[in-house]
């Protein structure tokens, strides 16, 4: 903490702050596209959650805004909120696409047959493994 503020510190500390915002992005937007698409604009499975992802959004805000002056006074790159955001769209539709899955998956398995569940599990199991498979990881 007491070391300059080198641009290869910058740098790492730049990857970090983006893995946070980038958790932070991806659960509002997922949030905010389900409420929007398939909950007629209703947050009723999200109340709970709201206030305590507000604050994370705040926190996401801030973070960037103490980063980007770092960055600027090292003469590195900035973080742009807008541009991570449309970055992470793909991976927010994928999000989607796995709570679907699940909410059907669930569905299924109290009112649906064998065969539709097992379907529907081969589809969570690949969308999932989409991700991990990105990072060389099982």
């Amino acid at each position: 903490m007491r070391g300059k503020a080198t641009k290869d510190r910058i740098q790492i500390l730049c990857l970090v702050v983006q893995k946070f915002l980038e958790s932070v992005i991806i659960l509002d937007t997922v949030i905010a596209q389900v409420v929007a698409e398939r909950l007629s604009g209703q947050p009723v499975l999200f109340r709970d959650c709201s206030v305590k992802l507000e604050e994370q959004l705040k926190m996401a805000e801030r973070a960037s805004e103490y980063f980007n002056f770092l960055a600027c006074s090292a003469g590195t790159a900035e973080i742009d909120l807008g541009e991570l955001r449309e970055n992470l769209q793909p991976e927010t539709d994928r999000q989607i696409s796995i709570w679907v899955t699940l909410a059907r998956l669930e569905t299924l398995s109290a009112f649906g047959n064998l065969d539709d569940m097992h379907a529907t599990m081969d589809r969570l199991f690949l969308l999932c493994e989409g991700k991990s498979g990105e990072n060389g990881s099982p």
